[in-house]
């Protein structure tokens, strides 16, 4: 697995080249990326010399997140729907074929009707980015506490597990069969995900894998925002990882770690940290 810097790590906004710099420094190979910086390299004619940094940095832009509100209104979605093909473009420039998006727990909206706006619009996205050669990830939110009770994202349960996201992505039935999953840990984990449920996807159906850890809480307890560094907590990483390297996932795989301790470290003391965990992890697995 290719190991990659997500932004959450940094705890700010770096321009591009800065962020890979970064990775860099920690032998970190690949980054999440915001496409439009890619784009405006390309359309501003600097698109050889942000690679011959990269290059020399020896990191690559691994994946993209939707630049596409897709839940909005829809002139907002058709506005991101334009100029989704100039940042796919920009992304295929850079070899970069992974773009990722996560699906809400909850809504407040009919659940019936929500789901086929879903799917309408997740069609047509992926129909864009096949174009470019880019697979799309779909990320399922796993904390019951996002699904019930004050922290609930809304009063109409949705997808949560990876069951319910298979389902859903076939009935996306994207027409280059695009569309994948962005599997977390932290996710599995509060679904009670299990051995079998890896091993039951193929590794062409996982886009791109996040990584980290749980409070010694029970499932129901688990909140998003209180996520630990690898190693820190009660999940069974070892069994998840090894469990990706048996179906031959050989993709990108970052940290993605909403922690109020790790985001008040200075940003290559949160690098570091979180890096040594995820080498550690991977190389042990």
């Amino acid at each position: 697995m290719i190991e990659t810097l997500n932004g959450v790590t940094v705890n700010a906004h770096l321009p591009l080249l800065d962020f890979a710099e970064t990775a860099s420094r920690h032998a970190i190979p690949g980054i999440e990326f915001d496409a439009g910086e890619l784009s405006n390299a390309v359309e501003s004619g600097k698109e050889d010399d942000v690679k011959a940094v990269l290059a020399r940095l020896n990191v690559t832009p691994q994946v993209f997140g939707l630049p596409v509100d897709w839940r909005g209104p829809q002139a907002t979605f058709d506005e991101g729907i334009a100029i989704l093909p100039r940042l796919a473009r920009a992304a295929q420039a850079f070899g970069c074929t992974r773009c990722c998006t996560w699906i809400p727990s909850s809504t407040d909206s009919n659940v019936n009707e929500f789901r086929q706006l879903a799917v309408s619009r997740f069609r047509n996205i992926a129909s864009v980015l096949s174009d470019f050669g880019v697979s799309f990830g779909l990320e399922f939110v796993g904390p019951q506490t996002l699904r019930e009770g004050p922290h609930a994202m809304g009063k109409n349960v949705f997808i949560w597990d990876i069951p319910g996201l298979q389902e859903l992505i076939s009935e996306i039935n994207a027409p280059s069969d695009n569309v994948g999953i962005l599997l977390d840990s932290f996710h599995w984990f509060c679904t009670a995900g299990t051995k079998a449920d890896i091993l039951s996807l193929d590794s062409k159906d996982i886009v791109h894998v996040h990584v980290n850890d749980a409070p010694d809480l029970a499932l129901n307890l688990q909140m998003d925002f209180e996520r630990l560094v690898p190693g820190d907590g009660v999940i069974e990483l070892q069994l998840f990882i090894e469990s990706l390297n048996s179906i031959g996932y050989k993709g990108p795989i970052a940290a993605e770690i909403f922690n109020k301790d790790l985001k008040n470290l200075p940003t290559d003391e949160s690098v570091e940290k979180v890096s040594a965990a995820v080498k550690n992890l991977l190389t042990n697995a």
